[in-house]
């Protein structure tokens, strides 16, 4: 029997007011930032997914997201010969006729899930919608398959002096999650 590959939908969260960035967030989201002429920050996870072959995106939006939703629908054409969907999911209104605002990223994703799970996704990418990278996530994929992962995440190497502003993994030799530090801890590690 021929095994069938893997399906991995991606979910880029794309919510956040970018308050460090102002004035350039007055008007804009985040990842709604323009760079290099037409290209907005939201390229780079949907380009690194697409590219990766990871063509089912879900783009999880909250703060000034019109311009970023018509940025994705006028920039993203699938079709039968091209297969592939970027769904811009937003904050829906609840049975009261009021707006539920996420209330941070965790909050997004499961708000979203019953539209997530709907999905033939074997596993679920969760990306920034507002950093600069250049990755292939098949090599993620294996890497997580090799170690019979229920959970992969992607870091880099902080300078001690910048770890306060970030949650930090530690890391054993073999590049296995040890532990999580909190950016909130007093404690010193």
């Amino acid at each position: 029997m021929r095994k069938l590959p893997i399906q991995v939908a991606t979910v880029i969260l794309a919510g956040g007011q970018g308050t460090r960035l102002h004035p350039l967030t007055i008007h804009h989201s985040k990842p709604a930032i323009a760079y290099g002429g037409r290209y907005r920050l939201i390229d780079i996870p949907i380009s690194n997914s697409i590219n990766s072959d990871f063509r089912q995106i879900f783009v999880i939006a909250q703060y000034l997201s019109g311009e970023l939703q018509h940025h994705i629908g006028q920039t993203y054409h699938f079709d039968h010969f091209n297969p592939g969907s970027v769904d811009v999911l937003t904050p829906q209104e609840n049975d009261q006729g009021e707006k539920e605002w996420f209330k941070g990223t965790a909050d997004a994703v499961r708000k979203n899930l019953p539209t997530l799970l709907k999905s033939e996704a074997d596993y679920f990418l969760i990306l920034s919608g507002d950093q600069l990278y250049n990755i292939n996530f098949q090599h993620m994929l294996s890497f997580a398959q090799e170690k019979n992962a229920d959970l992969l995440i992607a870091s880099i190497p902080v300078l001690e002096k910048e770890a306060s502003r970030m949650g930090l993994l530690k890391i054993d030799t073999d590049h296995i999650w040890a532990q999580w530090v909190s950016m909130y801890s007093s404690e010193r590690r």
